[in-house]
């Protein structure tokens, strides 16, 4: 499997998940900021990557605007494809300089979100944690507003599996090809830029790629 490159944030998050990994995270405190963050390794990192990933630790948009000089200097160093992983949704005039959004939902805030979902201009994944909230008859629903948004769509398994869960999966393994969309399994499907300035092969682990 090619693995693609994320650089983890640590800006702050404000959600609430209560399947967040972060929280159990050895570098829960550690904080990403302009000033923080090695720049040259960064950028020596990503530089032979076409299409990168931003992600969490927190929300890549939690207050964003303090954050946005992190933004600039990352636009600065790396002219392609940025793809961010959030649960937060900026004006149009600031999501342009970034190439997808995958927008990470439960299915309350989708409802809530609806018309400011409606609105974004790029191209749009949303993503939907499998939880014991999440019944068949919300992801029935899910789908059928997802047709109206042509977007992409996807179903995380959690981070820790509950076998109460296995019925769910299934119904979604049962209909992947025919609604055309994903169900994803819990792996490490990049090399992770960490808030430490430490590049490593795992999210959870400790120690540094070599």
């Amino acid at each position: 499997m090619n693995r693609g490159a994320s650089i983890i944030t640590n800006f702050g998050c404000d959600t609430g998940c209560k399947y967040c990994i972060w929280n159990n995270h050895p570098l829960k405190e550690c904080h990403t900021s302009l000033l923080s963050t090695d720049w040259d390794k960064l950028t020596a990192f990503i530089t032979p990557y076409e299409k990168i990933s931003i992600s969490g630790g927190g929300d890549p948009f939690y207050d964003y605007n303090t954050h946005k000089p992190w933004f600039d200097k990352l636009c600065s160093v790396y002219s392609g494809k940025i793809d961010v992983h959030t649960s937060k949704i900026l004006p149009n005039t600031e999501l342009t300089r970034f190439n997808k959004i995958v927008l990470h939902e439960n299915y309350e805030s989708f409802k809530m979100h609806l018309p400011e979902i409606r609105s974004i201009k790029n191209p749009l994944r949303l993503v939907f944690v499998v939880t014991n909230q999440l019944t068949i008859e919300k992801i029935d629903d899910i789908i059928s507003k997802r047709r109206e948004l042509s977007c992409q769509l996807s179903f995380r398994e959690l981070y820790e599996s509950d076998n109460n869960l296995i019925n769910i999966y299934r119904y979604i393994d049962s209909i992947a090809k025919i609604e055309n969309i994903m169900f994803i399994k819990q792996r490490d499907y990049n090399i992770y830029f960490m808030p430490d300035n430490s590049i490593r092969n795992t999210f959870m682990g400790n120690n540094e790629k070599q």
